[in-house]
């Protein structure tokens, strides 16, 4: 279930998921170097240009709100309850 977090190029997930993540570790890590070449992939592999936006702005939300969470020192779950609540909210849904 968490293959994604330890290397998603080789988790069990679609050829779409693999490379928007791509997409995100490059808006995230280089963002200065992003251009019109990184989102070819995603279009020849059927991804219209509203999906690679919205790929962009959740990236970009999660990025402003771990800059805040950092700087203002929020506590961060062990990595066992991110786990049980993932587990919980696939089972449930957001309820």
């Amino acid at each position: 279930m968490f293959a994604v977090w330890d290397d998603f190029e080789s988790a069990p997930v679609n050829d779409r998921i693999k490379a928007a993540l791509r997409l995100i570790v490059r808006f995230v890590d280089q963002p200065e170097d992003l251009g019109p070449a990184d989102f070819h992939e995603l279009r020849a592999l059927g991804v219209r240009d509203e999906g690679i936006e919205e790929v962009l702005e959740v990236a970009a939300l999660f990025n402003i709100v771990t800059r805040v969470a950092d700087a203002l020192e929020f506590h961060i779950p062990e990595w066992e309850d991110f786990k049980r609540g993932a587990e919980r909210m696939l089972a449930h849904g957001y309820v």
